[in-house]
């Protein structure tokens, strides 16, 4: 029996990465018996994606299951689709359902579900830093967390109800990826080692805006700023986070995770029950530690010597860089968003 490889993301997971690896080593993957079938396909930031798959979001796609059907007659190789997509459907309403008859229309295959997961408080705060280069969020990140209602944990468990235990394969993303990189950590899923004769994207796709050119995006959003002006400052704003100073900003902060110390405790604590289920049902070689980077004490530990840091001096910095090798025309409404955070 043929395997089907459905990756699910999560969204923030070095996802835009590894499709474009998909899209890099499309013939050495089928060469090495895998491939990644047209239908549901699009083409993304250099990447392979199967958007259509989902029926969900910008390519929502009322053909979805015929397409899976589409992808089923290939049973010569083992076959990779990929959506971060997928695992925002099954939070849907229906999603269990839609999954349901994905998996009878997959019978002919074995089923791999393939899951990379973050810690909660981590995912949010990336997430809420992929929704804030849009031009209409801005919301604080306390706020956002209050609302936003996707839960990682709760989805693997959701996938897990629809496909069977067995059917999952969940990657911690961090410490634990095998190789130090989800592309290898992928190939290492398949069974082809850790990426020797693949080619390797040369950067991350994706670049995740610094927490203090977030905070800054959201000052932004604040202002009415025409489509032009948006696109202009967050060109600025991602050549920011990839400088000296924002790397800086990311790492002094743990990626904005010590910006709100006692809010990331909470959600930390809130997912804990079901961190140790999804570790003891799927991942039992890790014991009870999904993760293996301790966050929970070195945040206790931080928290106890510094003050709540402060996302201004963040923001100073960004106004600066903005200002110095940004486009002239987006000055005032640079000001007026450094200004806001004054106040």
């Amino acid at each position: 029996m043929s395997r089907i490889y459905i990756h699910v993301g999560a969204g923030k997971t070095g996802t835009s990465t590894l499709q474009s690896f998909f899209r890099l080593n499309e013939k050495l993957l089928k060469s090495a018996g895998f491939v990644l079938p047209t239908a549901g396909r699009v083409s993304l930031n250099n990447g392979i994606q199967h958007h259509k798959l989902a029926n969900h979001g910008p390519y929502k796609c009322s053909a979805a299951l015929e397409m899976w059907k589409d992808v089923r007659v290939q049973d010569k190789y083992d076959m990779i689709v990929s959506s971060e997509d997928f695992h925002n459907r099954i939070s849907q309403s229906d999603g269990p359902a839609f999954f349901t008859a994905v998996r009878d229309a997959l019978s002919n295959y074995d089923i791999r579900i393939v899951f990379y997961v973050r810690r909660q408080s981590e995912w949010l705060r990336s997430a809420y830093g992929q929704f804030m280069r849009g031009p209409s969020e801005t919301r604080t990140f306390a706020e956002f967390c209050a609302t936003y209602q996707r839960n990682l944990p709760g989805q693997i468990l959701q996938f897990a109800e629809v496909f069977g235990d067995e059917a999952l394969a969940v990657r911690p993303y961090g410490a634990r990826l095998v190789g130090g990189d989800v592309c290898r950590d992928f190939l290492h899923v398949l069974g082809l080692g850790e990426g020797s004769g693949f080619d390797m994207p040369l950067r991350d796709m994706n670049v995740s805006l610094s927490p203090d050119a977030v905070e800054f995006k959201r000052r932004v959003n604040q202002l009415r700023v025409s489509e032009v002006e948006q696109q202009k400052i967050l060109k600025c704003l991602v050549q920011y986070s990839i400088s000296r100073l924002g790397l800086e900003f990311k790492r002094e902060t743990w990626g904005g995770m010590l910006l709100d110390i006692e809010l990331a405790l909470e959600i930390e604590e809130f997912n804990k029950k079901a961190y140790s289920e999804i570790a003891r049902r799927f991942r039992p070689d890790l014991g009870s530690d999904l993760f293996g980077d301790q966050l929970e004490t070195r945040l206790l530990e931080k928290s106890a010597s510094i003050t709540k840091a402060s996302t201004w001096f963040g923001t100073e910095a960004v106004e600066r860089f903005i200002l110095e090798t940004g486009d002239s025309g987006i000055q005032e409404v640079v000001n007026r968003a450094f200004s806001s955070a004054l106040n």
